[in-house]
């Protein structure tokens, strides 16, 4: 079977009776730091989704057209559509999607088609600009991550110096000691310019992620008022060789309907959730058990490394 009649075969299998597959397409679904490959379409009153992993269907689903709001954007390398969907009763929905896909020689014309569909069951209302909105504006911090990492780095020449002065039952520990304020003045030179670009970064540039208001908090594609949120999930990210990771929050929203779902903020910064909590302080807010093994990980691994070099050597 081709990956194109895989997408129609397993898009049509989540049709009910008197409905027909519209615009089918092949994408990403976006959930934080994940992206699942997937096909999407319509039928006359559902968004459906069919995830994939090679040519094994792994999750298929279909979400009502009773859509909020959408947002739209083109990326500027990859010329790929971002699109977001915030329902008025369910968890939003991100679909990345390329006007040109190999082997499914369809998505040429009917992601077009996809587009427009989405945009004629949704309100004319579409777009809010953040900068513009009344309120606190939350920004991606773009330095603090290199801050942190420095910050963890700084102690390592102190410990190795020690432990090798141990080693050689050569330790004076009032030259060490007036050793400290020089090693903090060459960190500081440093670290000072990136904290000041990391104030600057907080109040005056950098893109907007969100802005807090006395009702609620104003997303890109959605406004979420202080009573629905239940509990926000803060969940730190470090980016390697290997993995693109950001930082995000998830936000467990409860509808007017009691409906229980989530949404996940990108690039939301701890500073954030303080600001939420000013506005609202019932709302608890956890790290995730991943987020915090990354910051423990991170923050020790240099001090142990700094301990075990000098050992062996």
């Amino acid at each position: 079977m081709t990956y194109k009649d895989l997408m129609i075969k397993s898009l049509t299998d989540l049709l009910e009776d008197g409905e027909t597959l519209m615009h089918p397409i092949y994408g990403t679904l976006n959930q934080g730091n994940i992206q699942f490959y997937g096909y999407f379409g319509f039928s006359q009153t559902h968004l459906l989704i069919s995830l994939v992993s090679g040519k094994r269907i792994t999750y298929t689903t279909r979400i009502p057209l009773d859509i909020k709001s959408i947002r739209i954007n083109q990326t500027a390398v990859l010329k790929q559509f971002v699109i977001d969907i915030a329902f008025n009763d369910g968890a939003p929905c991100r679909i990345t999607a390329s006007p040109k896909v190999l082997m499914i020689d369809s998505q040429k014309d009917n992601l077009p088609q996809f587009l427009n569909y989405l945009k004629s069951k949704s309100p004319e209302n579409q777009k809010t600009e953040l900068k513009n909105s009344n309120g606190e504006k939350i920004r991606w911090q773009y330095f603090n991550t290199f801050i942190y990492i420095m910050l963890t780095f700084s102690p390592m020449p102190l410990v190795m110096i020690i432990i090798t002065r141990l080693k050689e039952n050569n330790l004076d520990l009032t030259e060490m000691i007036e050793a400290i304020p020089t090693a903090l003045i060459i960190w500081g030179v440093f670290l000072v310019p990136f904290i000041i670009l990391s104030l600057l970064n907080r109040f005056l540039f950098g893109k907007i992620v969100g802005v807090v208001c006395d009702d609620g908090l104003i997303l890109e594609n959605d406004f979420i008022s202080w009573k629905q949120i239940q509990k926000i999930t803060f969940n730190p990210g470090i980016s390697s060789r290997f993995t693109t990771n950001y930082t995000y929050a998830s936000l467990l929203i409860k509808s007017d309907k009691k409906t229980e779902y989530t949404i996940d903020i990108m690039h939301f910064p701890m500073y954030g959730l303080r600001r939420i909590k000013k506005y609202n302080p019932k709302i608890r807010i956890e790290w995730s058990k991943d987020g915090i093994f990354t910051i423990l990980f991170i923050a020790l691994m240099p001090t142990l490394v700094s301990i075990i070099i000098p050992l062996f050597m």
